[in-house]
């Protein structure tokens, strides 16, 4: 995770700027190396604060990113922002995994991925991971041949075990926290999608994701939604 100290401080401006269920991080800035996170706010057509547009898919960033799924991300290599194009983004987050049907046998922890677009994103070079400090080198690269559908879903498993029995494909070798983050890499090293939750928000058989998908609104889930439409 974050940094004590500045992970107090991101917090301490999510509750005090955003309404609650309301919350989201951006990547803004990289300075000496290390990646600094900033919460943003914006303004709806109402005049009312919200961390984005719940209309399936706009994102809007701190760096002057208008554009309907445009989503600024950290170039870890030169350090600069990278306004990146792109509607793919960690749609929902189980922290502690159980069995839903025949799903999920093995109890694994998961996210969710959501392509708002219209064409297929391959996954080939992505990457994923928990620990954003810990940079594009360190994330788990996801296997090559996959893709996320059109308006539709991918699981990606967390698994430390993965010598259980049913355990899904394909999963990173480690367990989530209930206070913790999931991060999503492009292949060029931008920091596509960062969703931060912390104790409370995913607790033991419930989820913490967007609602509706693809937007900017989060929410504790009752029933989580695998490969489903997220539902409050």
């Amino acid at each position: 995770m974050f940094p004590s100290a500045s992970h107090q401080t991101f917090r301490d401006a999510r509750s005090a700027e955003l309404p609650v269920n309301r919350r989201r991080y951006h990547p803004a800035f990289a300075l000496s190396g290390l990646l600094v996170m900033a919460t943003v706010a914006c303004s709806t057509d109402g005049g009312s604060t919200d961390a984005g547009a719940a209309d399936g898919g706009t994102s809007v960033d701190g760096g002057g990113c208008a554009a309907d799924g445009c989503v600024v991300g950290v170039d870890t290599t030169s350090g600069a922002d990278v306004a990146t194009k792109t509607t793919l983004v960690i749609n929902e987050i189980v922290s502690k995994g159980a069995p839903i049907g025949s799903f999920n046998l093995s109890s694994s922890d998961w996210i969710e991925l959501y392509n708002g677009d219209t064409k297929d994103v391959s996954l080939d070079g992505y990457r994923v991971w928990d620990r954003p400090e810990d940079g594009f080198g360190a994330a788990w690269p996801l296997p090559d041949g996959l893709s996320v559908p059109a308006k539709g879903y991918f699981i990606v498993y967390f698994e430390n075990d993965l010598t259980l029995p049913d355990v899904g494909t394909p999963s990173v070798p480690k367990k989530l926290k209930k206070d913790e983050a999931a991060v999503l890499w492009a292949p060029d090293g931008t920091l596509v999608d960062l969703v931060d939750w912390i104790e409370g928000d995913a607790p033991d058989g419930q989820s913490w994701g967007r609602v509706p998908d693809g937007s900017d609104t989060f929410k504790t889930m009752s029933a989580p939604s695998p490969s489903a439409a997220n539902q409050p």
